[in-house]
């Protein structure tokens, strides 16, 4: 791949370069042949002009002598010059001059001057004398070969060697700079091998004045997300599995006595039972991560109004408050936020967040809730007054499976991923969210919750 790229590279600039060139030398071209026929018509109608004089002077002198004078200007100027009266042919001083057409007497006749005949050579008919038309006229023409000129009036050629010479130094001045621009491409796509096969600590280097520094950054940030992620994902499975251990040894040893003790059945039955519904319930939610993070469900985003959709999930957990009476204060703006949400993530993410306040608040106590309007987002804080977390762990609370206290996953029943599963859905929300404590000096703990205003 890297050598069909530079192959490419380093024609398309050759063709470039090739092609600039030409079409530089055909309009630099262009431009002087412009310019040279404009000249040289020009210089040979003030030749005419003086050929046409010095022939009117020695009209008085006998023919003889103007025949002579043709001949040496003729020589001289490199003109070939006819001498014509009464459409007869007096003088010539060369065979390859014909008769003019009958316009172009007719032309010479209404205008009295010179008239142009052709460009290509140069040729002109004008009188021998404009104050005496009956002394005839003559046709001038430019002789090329005799002045040396063998192509007169081509595109100005440039030597083809020369052209070759530039192409040849520019071909070789390209190689450097084909393997400059293909050299990052050749090193993103070893690193990119070694990621397939396992190695994850491929990285790219490169000057930080390199213009293909951003490029290697990107890919060095890609790889350093992949690690992350792989790390994210076994210490899940580590987690998980520490997390499926625990309960089925507290089955296991609760079988071992029921065989053992059979008059306490019921009562290692019941720890069984409750056992396995904690199972279920840690296998639910490890799936719900799983698929929250991968995007497998179809979300159904709306549009809805903020308040309505906190409105329902309070009256939902109700009975869930009532038993611990918690009692809700709220304090929402006049006007009704739009969102567009999937109304069952976001329930759900509510749900957790109620489930939390349950288990860790105390009893009879008080839950704030506060929307805040900042523009085109809205932040939905959530305060309880329990014992809190410290500052260190107020990050750390919405990763998967940590506790603050290992021993409230038997006494509460969570699986420490409640909190999680609500920064997933937040996220596909293209919001965030994030703990802080109160400012009042009181225990607690404030769930935030920033998400995009619909407009």
């Amino acid at each position: 791949m890297v050598k069909k790229l530079y192959r490419k590279l380093y024609l398309y600039a050759i063709v470039i370069v090739a092609s600039s060139i030409f079409l530089t030398a055909i309009i630099i071209s262009t431009f002087f042949q412009s310019n040279e026929l404009k000249m040289f018509k020009q210089h040979s109608l003030r030749e005419v002009d003086f050929i046409q004089q010095i022939l009117t002077q020695n009209s008085l002198d006998s023919s003889e002598k103007i025949y002579e004078k043709m001949d040496k200007i003729s020589k001289k100027l490199n003109w070939d010059i006819s001498y014509w009266k009464d459409s007869k042919l007096e003088h010539q001083t060369s065979n390859n001059i014909n008769l003019p057409l009958p316009n172009d007497l007719k032309k010479l006749d209404e205008t009295k001057k010179v008239v142009i005949l052709h460009d290509k050579p140069p040729e002109f008919i004008t009188y021998l004398d404009a104050n005496d038309t009956s002394k005839g006229y003559i046709i001038v023409r430019f002789n090329f070969l005799r002045a040396g000129l063998k192509r007169p009036f081509r595109l100005i050629s440039t030597p083809i060697t020369f052209i070759l010479l530039i192409l040849a130094f520019l071909a070789l001045l390209l190689i450097p700079y084909s393997l400059y621009i293909v050299k990052p491409f050749k090193e993103l796509i070893l690193s990119i091998n070694r990621i397939s096969q396992g190695d994850f600590s491929a990285t790219i280097e490169l000057p930080k004045n390199n213009e293909f520094k951003e490029l290697a950054d990107a890919f060095n940030n890609m790889i350093k997300k992949i690690q992350e992620m792989i790390a994210q994902k076994q210490r899940l499975i580590a987690d998980v599995s520490h997390e499926l251990r625990s309960p089925l040894t507290r089955m296991r040893l609760g079988l071992e006595i029921l065989s053992k003790d059979p008059e306490g059945r019921r009562k290692y039955i019941d720890k069984s039972i409750a056992e396995i519904e904690q199972l279920d319930k840690l296998i639910g939610d490890v799936l719900n991560v799983s698929k929250l993070e991968l995007q497998e469900n179809s979300f159904n985003f709306e549009k809805a109004y903020l308040k309505d959709i906190i409105l329902e999930s309070i009256e939902k957990n109700n009975l869930l408050l009532d038993q611990q009476k918690i009692s809700i204060k709220t304090s929402f703006p006049e006007q009704q936020i739009k969102l567009k949400i999937d109304k069952a993530l976001i329930d759900r993410a509510l749900v957790n967040i109620f489930s939390n306040l349950v288990k860790y608040v105390p009893y009879s106590s008080q839950i704030d809730i506060l929307i805040k309007n900042e523009s085109k987002k809205v932040i939905l804080s959530i305060r309880d007054r329990g014992v809190g977390v410290s500052t260190d762990e107020l990050e750390k609370i919405f990763e998967a499976f940590f506790r603050t206290d290992d021993s409230r996953t038997r006494k509460t029943g969570g699986t420490g991923l409640g909190l999680s599963i609500v920064k997933k859905i937040v996220e596909i929300h293209k919001g965030k969210v994030w703990a802080s404590l109160p400012n009042d000096n009181e225990n607690g703990l404030i769930i935030n919750i920033e998400l995009p205003i619909y407009e």
